[in-house]
């Protein structure tokens, strides 16, 4: 953050907190941190200066020990005393929050205060007078929250109404921002809200004791975002810890939150009051979740402030700062040029610089001027381009990255250590030019755990460092796609440096839709912004690569090579850290950057220094878990020690299956020293050998395997009532109403005796353990083209199975039960079939059937109707993937498929009856696309040709001009374009920006599609609006070296002179072979 100081009449907005972890939350909110300044001897505050959203803020926190009322009154005293230009307030810290049956309030959630009745948000509870009868009247009245507050409150709250909550966003980037964060303010694991009439025991010190019998039984929420809640606060001296007090007042008053400082600043200074609630007023408070909740306080703040108009003193103290600046750069300028990042055009202009004496900075006398109108625009300042700029970012913020890296176990401490002080690490750690560093290892050898490690702790050690990641999964799409992970690494990166995405990467996003979806692009933007002069060291950590889909670990890989052996990488410091098992391909990958002695350093784990240190890490891993059962399951010293003697001894284990074989001990019912024996007397001699057991416990072998049918082949990971909906629906079920659906803790519990271990559920979604448990579930056809790793450097395998025998879903003699495997058990498309039949029964349930509901209501519906979000946007997918094409689904298939684009775009649609196909073929989605434009954007063949023989539009056009041709040829799904091609799509149909279905073919790289045109006569010549070909859009994307390998296979390139490589030569070259 950088560094401004202003002066004490700059300052127009205060924030107060009450305990610093209040204060660290909403430092940590801080966009700038302004300098401090002198103040009076008479103010005995403690000040903390900063920005967020253009506005200049003073942090100031109670004195340590010294709450209540009176303390915040004096305090905010001295503050506007200091600072004069103060005019509002923000009181945000914790509070005690009042559960009822009218308002779900959960621990985590914002109260805000805002008037109700008479009372002007916050009521000093505590004020009044006693009567003669015993009673307390409340009397007094407190002041309204500003009015410029009220109206960003509701600013805010209608456009959470249309585009969702940022809180949540907010919260978890400053976590990833801020690694010393984690530990305080990370949120806890459990919300417990017991009886009002019962109490804690006395002498506990945490809720372990209480009776679980007394918890309150709650719904549980699909979402992890924080809820905001708007009322009445209750300001009083005294904690409130009484259940009975509690809700005696909160009837009586109508408060929704307790606290002990609003009332002493209201009639001081107008003051919103936003809390977040850590306990719920009774005699179980603890203090697990004050740290989060002073988080979600915090994020609450700053997203309030981005509505918040700015004070003009703010941009008068920012004008005067700089103005000294602003003179010595006056100068009268003949002539600019402006460059259109990346377009390859450029724009001249002439005139002068002139004096502007508004608040947009210079003004320019244009006489001339050449170039498109909507790029020239007038100088803009930092603040204006907030808005933009969050945009772009949440256009980037396409994948949850930070999710998917907290799926990984936290490192136990003193693990990991041999990376972090391996020479060659610290070596790339502390160089300052431009380096890759790529660590291999064998399945299970906790790479994940370590890249966690260095995600959250290591690499952000340094100050100067931008650290973006991405945690490359197999279990999804998203989480495979180098596409997501570059837009989840600039995420980070312009999150964390709002300077860095200028207004000049700015108009690149606002003038290509489809700059997200674009390697090339998203790789140009992140090498732009490394080379930017004020960049410090950006570092990109890419966990798993291997996991990467193949295209996009080739077109990395050929990206890198080209960034390492380019000269200019001195230039600026742009580290890659790569993990990946030890893949031939990979391997093969970075061989040429090795070759060529570039600054690639391979780290494999493999000498005997390395192994050794690695096998100390493993016997710290094995203790540390020992421990941790003995102390669930109570076992003895001895017990203890048999189990570690036993374990440490078998040669060489891997971290995960020192996991999974301890997991499978931790398991044994009515464990004793005799059982201990007896299971460590035949361990799991491999990690499939380890997966074999847990498998063939299962209470219903054959729920077992549609179950994991389900996990595998899903395109995102399923909730726990998802999943529940899942296994119970089945043809019978006519409506929602039918479906007898089982609590979370009763699924939670069903799943867990149906797959044991071998299921993992992190914050209510479903996953495997581990990636090699989808490899070995998975059939394989045939032998894998993926290097050779194997179970070689393992320990060896000897299968024997214990606990309840398999049985197979053919109910086969007990004889042959004992042979068979779950090991390559599960066929994809049969999992793709499973999921698809599902989510279509679903979707024609008779509730989806009535009209067409409004769009605002759309997030009401998905929350109502459970799996109705997965269904809509997934069915088709595992239509096509399971290529089931029997009549009860071809059926089923056309009543969905004419609303295709409502099912992607709306999440919503009506069942179309056979009189109303005509009707429905053309229907167009938010963008203008038809049913038939998204089928062939998403590859489904037999969508388009059931659209297709139903006279679906072929030529139907989206708002920018754009065929289903266009999307289909742009995705690179060859056979729809084929098929669009075969029923008289036109081929030169030509969008807004006069660029053909040939441009994006070629633009995207995909050869097969261009070579498809071409054969269909596609003008290679033709020009978009800006005169551009083709293939000069190939070029500019990095794809020329493939396609001129293609043309080359074509046999054009010999008509090419020797001496002449043009791209011009080669499009006549190409153009005169067809």
């Amino acid at each position: 953050m950088g560094i401004t100081k202003l002066s004490h009449d700059d300052y127009t907005i205060a924030w107060i907190c009450a305990l610093p972890l209040e204060m660290a939350a909403a430092k940590a909110m801080l966009e700038k941190t302004h300098e401090s300044l002198p103040q009076p001897q008479a103010d005995q505050n403690s000040y903390s200066l900063g920005e967020m959203s253009g506005h200049h803020i003073v942090l100031v926190c109670l004195p340590s020990g010294v709450y209540g009322t009176t303390s915040a009154a004096t305090v905010l005293s001295q503050m506007l005393s200091t600072f004069p230009s103060i005019k509002v307030g923000l009181m945000v810290g914790i509070g005690g929050g009042v559960p009822s049956e009218s308002v779900d309030i959960r621990l985590g959630d914002i109260v805000v205060s805002i008037p109700s009745g008479s009372s002007g948000g916050v009521i000093q509870y505590d004020y009044g007078k006693a009567l003669p009868d015993g009673c307390f009247q409340h009397t007094g009245s407190l002041n309204s929250p500003p009015q410029v507050l009220l109206s960003a409150v509701s600013q805010m709250r209608s456009n959470h109404m249309i585009k969702g909550s940022e809180i949540y966003a907010t919260i978890t980037n400053t976590l990833d921002s801020n690694r010393y964060m984690g530990e305080h303010f990370s949120p806890p694991d459990r919300d417990l809200l017991f009886n009002a009439t019962y109490q804690h025991p006395k002498n506990s010190l945490d809720c372990s004791q209480c009776d679980q019998n007394q918890v309150v039984k709650r719904i549980s929420r699909n979402s992890h975002e924080p809820q905001v809640h708007y009322g009445l606060i209750g300001s009083g001296n005294q904690v409130m810890k009484d259940a009975k007090t509690r809700d005696s007042l909160a009837q009586k008053l109508g408060i929704l939150c307790f606290e002990m400082e609003a009332a002493g600043l209201m009639n001081q200074l107008p003051c919103l009051v936003i809390r977040g609630i850590c306990d719920y007023c009774d005699s179980h408070k603890q203090k697990d979740w004050q740290g989060y909740s002073a988080l979600s306080a915090s994020a609450y703040a700053k997203v309030l402030l981005t509505v918040v108009p700015i004070s003009s003193s703010n941009r008068t103290g920012a004008r005067n700062h700089m103005q000294s600046n602003k003179e010595a750069k006056r100068s009268e300028a003949p002539s600019f040029t402006f460059n259109s990042y990346g377009s390859g055009q450029q724009f001249n202009a002439t005139g002068n610089v002139q004096n502007n004496n508004t608040e947009n900075g210079y003004q320019f006398s244009v006489s001339s001027f050449h170039g498109p109108k909507k790029f020239f625009q007038n100088t803009r300042d930092g603040h204006s381009l907030e808005p933009r700029r969050k945009d772009v970012l949440k256009r980037l913020n396409v994948s949850k990255y930070r999710d998917q890296k907290d799926r990984n176990p936290v490192r136990i401490p003193g693990t990991c250590e041999w990376f972090v002080t391996h020479p060659t690490f610290k070596a790339w750690q502390e160089t300052q030019t431009s380096q890759m560093l790529w660590l291999t290892a064998n399945p299970g050898s906790g790479k994940s755990v370590l890249a966690k490690y260095l995600a959250d702790s290591v690499l952000t050690r340094h100050a100067g460092q931008t650290v973006g990641y991405f945690f490359f999964k197999d279990d999804f799409e998203d989480q495979r796609s180098i596409v997501k992970a570059l837009c989840c690494i600039l995420h980070q990166l312009f999150y964390h440096n709002r300077d860095l995405l200028t207004e000049r990467i700015i108009e690149q996003f606002e003038m290509d839709e489809r700059i997200v979806d674009s390697f090339s692009d998203l790789w140009n933007v992140l090498i732009g912004a490394a080379k930017q002069r004020d960049t410090a060291e950006i570092i990109c950590l890419l966990d798993a690569f291997n996991e990467c889909e193949p295209d996009g670990r080739s077109q990395l890989t050929g990206a890198l090579e080209r960034l390492y052996t380019d000269e200019s990488r001195h230039n600026f410091n742009l580290k890659f850290l790569i993990t990946s098992r030890p893949y031939d391909d990979i391997r093969q990958g970075f061989q040429y950057i090795q070759m060529e002695g570039q600054p690639l350093i391979h780290l494999s784990g493999e000498n005997t220094e390395e192994m050794e240190d690695i096998s100390l890490e493993i016997e710290i891993f094995i203790k540390a878990r020992v421990e941790r059962i003995g102390a669930r399951l109570k076992l003895t010293e001895e017990e203890k020690s048999i189990l570690l003697k036993r374990v440490t001894r078998v040669p060489n284990p891997t971290y995960l299956w020192v996991n999974l074989t301890l997991n499978i001990i931790e398991s044994i019912e009515d464990i004793d020293k005799k059982r201990i024996i007896s299971a460590t007397s035949d361990l799991p001699k491999t990690v499939d050998d380890a997966y074999e057991r847990i498998l063939s416990r299962s209470e219903d072998c054959q729920k077992a395997r549609k179950l994991l049918h389900i996990v595998v082949g899903a395109t995102r990971p399923l909730t726990l009532q998802e999943m529940n909906l899942a296994l119970t629906l089945s043809e019978e079920h006519r409506s929602y109403g039918d479906l007898d659906l089982k609590s979370e803790d009763r699924i939670r519990e069903n799943i867990r005796d149906l797959c044991g271990l071998f299921i993992t559920v992190v914050e209510g979604k479903i996953y495997l353990l581990h990636q090699t448990a989808r490899e070995f579930l998975i059939e394989k056809n045939k032998p894998p083209i993926q290097g050779n790793t194997s179970d070689s450097k393992l320990p060896v395998l000897h299968h024997a199975a214990q606990g309840n025998r398999f049985r197979d879903t053919h109910k086969r003699s007990n004889d042959s039960i004992q042979s068979l495997s779950w090991k390559h058990s599960l066929k994809l498309q049969e999992s793709h079939r499973i999921i698809s039949t599902i989510c279509i029964q679903y979707l024609l349930l008779s509730d989806f059937g009535k009209a067409l509901p409004r769009a605002i209501d759309i997030g009401e519906l998905t929350d109502t109707y459970i799996f109705l979000d997965y269904s809509a946007k997934s069915w088709a997918t595992h239509f096509l993937e399971a290529n089931d094409e029997t009549d009860n689904i071809k059926q089923s298939l056309w009543r969905l498929s004419v609303c295709c684009s409502r099912l992607e775009l709306q999440l919503t649609w009506k069942m179309i009856s056979e009189r109303r196909r005509s009707n429905m073929l053309s229907a167009a989605g938010i963008m203008g696309q038809t049913p038939l434009s998204w089928a062939a954007r998403n590859g489904h063949e037999a969508v388009v040709r059931l659209l297709l023989e139903n006279k679906a539009d072929i030529q139907s056009r989206d708002k920018l001009g754009r065929t289903p041709l266009f999307w289909a040829a742009g995705k690179g799904h060859e056979a729809v374009v084929r098929l669009l091609l075969e029923n008289r799509a036109d081929i030169e149909s030509m969008a807004e920006n006069g660029q053909t279905p040939l441009f994006w073919a070629a633009m995207e790289g995909h050869a097969a599609v261009v070579r498809l045109l071409l054969e269909n006569s596609a003008d290679i010549e033709s020009m978009d609006e800006n005169g551009q070909t083709p293939l000069f859009w190939a070029a500019r994307n990095g794809h020329e070296e493939h396609l001129l390998h293609w043309l080359e296979a074509m046999g054009i390139m010999g008509m090419i002179s020797q001496t002449t490589d043009t791209l011009d030569t080669v499009a006549v070259a190409m153009k005169a072979s067809l």
